[in-house]
This record gives C-alpha cells, structure tokens and sequence, in this order.
C-alpha cells in the first residue's frame, strides 16, 4: 500500500515537472520528481496532522490517487517553447561504466546500512520519537518531544510518520534515495552545461565519493536532506541567472519564470527541513533582485512575476511553520524568533522591491552593508550568547567556521584549481555563482556566532580542531556544509582550466 500511496505521488510530480519543459533528461526528471513527492506528501501529513486524521491508511492513500487523477483528467498541454537538448562532445563509456559502478555499490552499502542499522542518534531518535506523536497525538505541540525539537520544522518527522503508519521499520531508507537523486541531477546539470560526459561523470564521482556526504547517505540527520534541496536549488537558480541574462539573444525561448519558480521550490524544503536555511535562502533572492535591477530585456511586470517565482516558494514553506509555531504554548526560542524576524524582513523587502526599484548601484550597495554589520552588532549586543563576550564569539565562530573544511579535505583540494582562473574572466552567470559561494560561508559565520558555543574556551575548539576532531565532527556547523560542496565542486567543473584539460585527456 505504501508503494501505491507514494507511487501516485511519484508519477504526480513527474507529471508536473514534464510541465515545466525545461528539463530534457529522463534521470534527471524522474530524480527531481522524486524530491517532489517527498515535499508533497510531507504536506499531505502535515495537514492530516493539523486535521486530526493521521489514524487512517486510507486518508492519505486517497488524497495521493485523487491528485494523480485529478492531474491526469487535467493536464496541460506543453508549452510551445521546445527544450534545448545537449549535444555532448564526447563518449566515454568506460569513464561513466566506472562512474556507475562505483557510486552505485556506495548506494547499496548505504541501502545495507539504512536497513540493517537501528537509529541510534539523538537526534535521529528524537526525529523518530516526534513522528510516531504526530502519529497518535495528531499534534504538534505535543510535551512528549523537547522544546528544542518540537521547534524544528516537522519534513524529516512527517516523512518517518508517513513510512511508520504504513507498517515500514527502517525510516533511514529515504536517505539513500536522497544521496542518489543528488548525483542523478547532479550529473545532469554538469552535463547540461559543459556538454562533457567526462566531466560531468569526473565530478560527480568526486561529489558521491567525499566521505562525509556518504557517511550522511544513511544518518538519520536533517542535513542530508537540507543539503540536497539547497545545493540543487542552486543548480537551477544558476540556470536561472544565464536565463535571464541570455534573454537579449534568446528572448523566444527563454522561460526565467519556471527556473525561478523550480528553484525556489527546492529552496524552500531546504527551509522545511532546517528552519536556518531561510537566512541562507537571502542569497539567491537577494542576488536575483540585484540582476533583475541591472537587466533591461524585461519590463517591471515580467520582472515582479520572475522574483515572485523564486522568492513565494523560497519563504512559504518556514512561513507555514511559523504560523504553527504561533498557536503552540510552549514558548518560541530566541534563535527560532530571530529566524522568524529575518523571514520577515525578507517578505517587506520582496514586497517593496515588487513596488519600487531599489537601482542597486555600487555607493548603494556600500551603505546597505554598513547598514547590515551595525545591525547585526546590536543584534549580537542584545540577544547573542550569554555565556561569551563578543570579542570570544566572533574568535570561536571564526576557528569552527574554518575547522569544518577538514571533514571535506578529500574534496576541498580541488579549491587549488581556483588559484589559476581569473574571475574577472569568468561569465557573468558564473561570476554570480562565485558571489553566492562566498556569501554562503558568511551567512554560516554570522548564524553560529549568533548561537550559543558548544564549548566558551577558545583553547577547547583548538584542542578539538588539532587532537580530538571526533567532537565536532557531527556538530550542527559542520554538518550545515553539506549544502556548499555540491554547488562549490559544481562551480569548478566549468572552469575553463578543467574544460580543456577534459579536452585533451
């Protein structure tokens, strides 16, 4: 029956991505279909949880065969704009054979130990215990889970509650899967852009072979998960931005609106899943109001309606949370609530920007940074942690926003290969992309050391960093990078340097 319930998802999303006629590989459909479904039937629940209706099989199973049919009886016809196909330059059959072998025993190892292993994480359990309530309580606000769990957002618990009512024991076994569409769009979105299956089957066995996003394909973490819809959300909202920014040439079929609107639909289960990422969600719709500011191919209306696509799906997701968060008794925590107010701050200035342009000039953009430290300085005076001065915070935020890079070494060496490139000879869609790696790692720098230190000694985090790196390893920070690599090893892939070198090997 579960097969049945989730399948009729399943297709349903496959449905609506064939839709969006943007994406021309079957893989890679059937992969962000996947994703998809896991979003809508983490919804479905959630309103049977709010509606009290979580004792039924047949309720949920219904609503999913009701909207496959609906979706069926009422489906569009496609849009007249054709997809551009790739035309790859090579054919290496062995390199993508290998690319397969590998990853794919990596997968069945991760299949293996999602199956085999009980969940004995905090967290994990904790995520377990909370979706067996949402089960028989049917609540949210439930004193049977922790102030600080019961605050997060509910995806990952939704989804285990959706495989427990259905009589299926190893929850891990969504995180497999999940490592598997990684690679699969993965890979498709290399492809699409260097038009090398060498490369694109390079670098994405580098991605699928980094231990620390292997070892997370079958942990019961929320990072896995936030990393897989941030760092795709990405992908596509690079291929938003050389929309936009081809328009001129290509005005016929270009279709910025879809990018924007897939994109921020993956942005926002990033938010469903870890409620942070809202503030790292600031990057792509900060960044878009400011190409949009500069691009003088559309008009202010096709402008609103491109921001709303990207910027609606991104925030409405935390925004649903936040309004469940209002009706619970307990208490909001300071750092939930500062969450909430920066959500806030992002609606106000969408809405603003949909009214007035901002003209985003260089003095401009010089004020709106001085602007942002001074506010964030009072911020941290006022409600940063209690246990640190100021002065500490910023020094053990700053040596743990370092010392997780060494959970990545395997990976982080290829950053050599930004060492012979310009930026300055970049594209300007590619420039926007290093903009947004650079801003990534600042926004972690400013969330954590708005957070409580796990230790208040800045001699501790070095004695970790140097003799006991076992400590941190599964710490939130660390595990909150899991969303830069794919975008980071994917902004290599198109470097010049690593195109001709593909070339002649």
């Amino acid at each position: 029956m579960f097969f049945l319930d989730f399948g009729s998802l399943w297709v349903l999303a496959y449905l609506l991505v064939g839709r969006l006629q943007v994406i021309p590989s079957i893989a890679e459909k059937v992969a962000l279909a996947f994703a998809w479904a896991l979003g809508l039937k983490s919804l479905v629940i959630y309103a049977l949880v709010i509606l009290g209706l979580t004792g039924s099989l047949w309720v949920p199973l219904a609503v999913s065969l009701g909207a496959l049919v609906v979706a069926v009886v009422f489906r569009c016809r496609p849009s007249s704009h054709s997809i551009t196909q790739t035309h790859p330059e090579d054919k290496t059959p062995f390199l993508i054979l290998m690319t397969i072998l590998i990853l794919g025993i990596l997968f069945c190892f991760s299949l293996a130990c999602a199956f085999y292993f009980p969940i004995t994480e905090a967290d994990g359990i904790w995520y377990h215990i909370r979706g067996m309530v949402f089960l028989q309580e049917a609540g949210f606000d439930s004193e049977t889970v922790v102030s600080q769990f019961r605050q997060y957002p509910p995806f990952m618990s939704l989804l285990f509650a959706c495989l427990m009512s259905f009589g299926v024991d190893p929850v891990k076994i969504i995180f497999p899967f999940i490592y598997l569409c990684l690679l699969v769009i993965f890979y498709c979105r290399i492809l699409a852009v260097t038009e090398s299956h060498k490369i694109a089957g390079g670098f994405t066995l580098i991605l699928g072979t980094t231990p620390y996003v292997w070892w997370h394909s079958f942990l019961p973490f929320l990072d896995l998960t936030t990393g897989f819809y941030y760092s795709i959300g990405a992908l596509y909202w690079f291929a938003l931005i050389q929309t936009i920014l081809s328009a001129k040439q290509d005005k016929e079929t270009s279709n910025p609106s879809t990018w924007a609107f897939l994109s921020g639909t993956l942005f926002g289960l990033a938010a469903w899943s870890r409620l942070e990422f809202l503030l790292y969600n600031a990057i792509p719709v900060l960044l878009l109001i400011y190409v949009l500011d500069r691009n003088d191919t559309f008009n202010k209306k096709q402008k609103n309606k491109i921001l709303l696509c990207l910027a609606v799906p991104s925030l409405i997701f935390s925004t649903l949370w936040f309004l469940t968060l209002a009706g619970f008794d307990s208490p909001v925590e300071k750092r939930v609530l500062a969450v909430g107010l920066a959500g806030m701050g992002m609606w106000l200035l969408v809405l603003a920007n949909l009214k007035w342009n901002f003209h985003l000039h260089k003095t401009r953009l010089i004020g709106i940074g001085v602007l942002a430290v001074v506010g964030y300085l009072a911020l941290m005076l006022t409600g940063g942690p209690q246990s640190v001065s100021l002065g500490k915070a910023f020094s053990i935020t700053l040596i743990r926003s370092i010392s997780v890079h060494a959970f990545y070494s395997c990976t982080l060496f290829l950053g050599i290969f930004l060492l012979f490139e310009k930026f300055k000879n970049r594209s300007e869609p590619e420039k926007l992309l290093g903009w947004f790696l650079l801003f990534y790692p600042l926004v972690h720098f400013l969330i954590f050391s708005y957070s409580e230190p796990k230790w208040t000694d800045l001699s501790t985090y070095i004695e970790v960093l140097l003799i006991h790196p076992g400590h941190s390893i599964n710490l939130s920070d660390t595990r909150g990078m899991l969303a830069f690599y794919p975008i980071l090893i994917f902004f290599i892939s198109g470097l010049p340097l690593i195109r001709r070198s593909f070339r002649n090997a």
